[in-house]
């Protein structure tokens, strides 16, 4: 997955941007990431490019699943 947003992010169909993300959303994945994080690296002793590419498919479905459900119930998320 992390692969496709590479090549994406190249070809410019997406601008992936931290410019809209408020700062609940910024602290909840950087959070849950480096849970993830110690998990794969300590727990797992995986290699630091397969780490890094369960980092890059969690990161985007934390931040997607957060936004879908602050949209859902019409939450105010604090913008910093």
């Amino acid at each position: 997955m992390s692969v496709v947003m590479l090549i994406q992010m190249g070809a410019h169909k997406f601008d992936i941007s931290d410019e809209n993300a408020s700062f609940v959303e910024v602290f909840v994945t950087t959070v849950i990431l480096f849970v993830i994080l110690l998990f794969a690296d300590l727990y797992l002793r995986l290699s630091w490019a397969i780490t890094l590419s369960i980092c890059f498919s969690y990161s985007s479905s934390i931040v997607f699943i957060t936004t879908c459900i602050a949209y859902y119930f019409h939450l105010q998320l604090p913008t910093s």
